[in-house]
């Protein structure tokens, strides 16, 4: 009986080691899935973003990086967060580029049209 008492015991203080275990690691790894969420969102749904919606996306992002540099992470865990960083900075830089192209293209418009007014204007019919 005492021994089924000890086995008892030494299986009990092992599933508590297991479960603490398991419980500290959770709110780095929830930390990631948060990252991995946003990726996935950004990627869905980048196309139908108000810029509203970027400056909510790019709070989340704040956060989310804030919040990562509470823990300790292992070199995969390192490289995983790298490359979640990196998809989400491309597509943001992707929505940048697009926006900042129209953009030129519009200032490019008006400086054609500013140009032949002004020849317009200095012409001597």
């Amino acid at each position: 009986m005492k021994q089924f008492t000890r086995i008892l015991a030494v299986a009990l203080i092992a599933i508590t080691s297991f479960t603490l275990t398991l419980s500290a690691a959770e709110p780095k790894e929830k930390c990631i899935k948060k990252l991995e969420k946003l990726n996935k969102e950004v990627k869905k749904e980048a196309a139908n973003f108000t810029d509203e919606d970027w400056d909510a996306v790019m709070e989340q992002y704040s956060a989310i990086s804030d919040e990562l540099k509470t823990y300790e992470y292992t070199e995969e865990e390192l490289r995983q967060i790298g490359k979640l960083k990196g998809r989400f900075l491309g597509m943001v830089a992707k929505k940048n580029l697009t926006k900042g192209s129209k953009a030129l293209n519009d200032f490019l418009q008006q400086m054609g049209g500013f140009l032949e007014g002004l020849i317009e204007g200095t012409d001597d019919e």
